[in-house]
């Protein structure tokens, strides 16, 4: 499984164990469902592969895609080590 994908859901779980608890109403907006979709799936389609690259680019509009995918993945590296250690404590 990428990197991508597990972070995705482990970002996906916390925020919907937030939304448990917060007891709101919340619901994703199409161009995220489609992200999150798009993460998800095991073989990315070229249509996949234009909505995270749409998704990239609105998120870092001043920075070229190859340069905006690298801060993403620095991201979720950072995030997928903190899931990790929330797992361990949690554990």
């Amino acid at each position: 499984m990428a990197l991508i994908s597990l972070v995705s859901h482990a970002r996906f779980k916390e925020r919907l164990e937030c939304i448990q608890k917060d007891r709101c109403e919340y619901t994703l907006d199409e161009v995220d469902r489609k992200a999150h979709v798009a993460i998800l799936s095991q073989e990315p389609s070229k249509a996949d592969t234009v909505i995270l690259m749409k998704s990239l680019s609105h998120s870092y509009p001043e920075l070229p895609l190859n340069e905006a995918l690298e801060k993403e993945n620095k991201k979720l590296k950072v995030e997928l080590k903190h899931s990790q250690t929330n797992m361990d404590l949690s554990q």
